[in-house]
């Protein structure tokens, strides 16, 4: 009886520093699609911005098993815009938040970055999503998920040193 409850104890010590492991690639796996890729499909989401999504054609496969994302400046402060195609099916949409800009560290001001992987449905994107209201915000980190075509944040965190890859 002892045991059991030492062992119960010992479990709900180290739920908490379960809860604030921050997401890894690994906890989010996709199986890399190996089939034909579908070309980019124009319908009333993407044909503003024809040119951004048809360069995803002929691009291999690098996030959530099968999407190809596309990168682009969007004007100033550093803006980023991001969109990505299935290659499965050719619908393209953009991501939602759709740009991040800039954002400050505590010794410098750094421009949006991005780490995906082909074989992860984990997003990281460091910088102000777009909508952000403070324009000298703290960087933080943003950890999203791809789930059935779309982007759930898992939780945001102070920018102190970029994620691993």
């Amino acid at each position: 009886m002892k045991a059991s409850r030492l062992l119960s104890l010992l479990m709900l010590l180290s739920i908490p520093l379960m809860a604030h492991a921050k997401p890894e690639y690994r906890d989010y796996p996709a199986k890399v699609y190996r089939g034909v890729a579908h070309p980019v499909i124009i319908d009333q989401h993407t044909r503003h911005f024809k040119t951004q999504f048809m360069t995803t054609n002929g691009q291999a496969i690098n996030f959530a098993g099968h999407y190809v994302i596309n990168e682009f400046a969007c004007g100033t402060d550093a803006c980023t815009a991001l969109l990505w195609v299935d290659v499965k099916t050719g619908k393209g949409r953009f991501f939602e938040p759709r740009t991040f800009t800039g954002c400050y560290s505590a010794d410098e001001y750094i421009s949006p970055e991005f780490h995906y992987r082909a074989n992860s449905r984990l997003f990281i994107a460091i910088g102000k999503p777009e909508g952000s209201a403070n324009n000298h915000a703290q960087c933080q980190i943003h950890y999203y998920v791809a789930h059935n075509g779309m982007l759930k944040l898992l939780e945001t965190a102070p920018f102190t040193t970029a994620p691993l890859e």
